[in-house]
């Protein structure tokens, strides 16, 4: 594959899970707060949400985009320092 064929992948996965966030009862609202990166088989997702169940609820979204990709989830709750157990990796 080559790496224009690459970065058009990525960004179709991108707008993907961009479309599954919009639509998502817990995720709507947050859209904006958060960056989310796919490179390398890998996305990256960070920015703030408001509760651990909107945080749990970031990993089956992407799912239902159907990026299986590795995913670092690097979200934070809002008002809360970030623990590093708030990094989690999911493949």
């Amino acid at each position: 594959m080559t790496s224009h064929e690459q970065s058009r992948r990525n960004h179709q996965g991108i707008n993907n899970i961009g479309s599954v966030f919009c639509v998502h009862h817990y995720l709507k609202h947050w859209v904006d707060s958060l960056d989310i990166q796919l490179s390398n088989s890998r996305v990256v997702l960070q920015g703030e949400v408001p509760t651990e169940t909107h945080r749990t609820a970031l990993v089956p979204a992407i799912r239902q985009a159907g990026v299986l990709a590795e995913v670092m989830n690097r979200v934070q709750i809002a008002n809360e320092p970030l623990h590093s157990e708030a990094l989690t990796s999911y493949t």
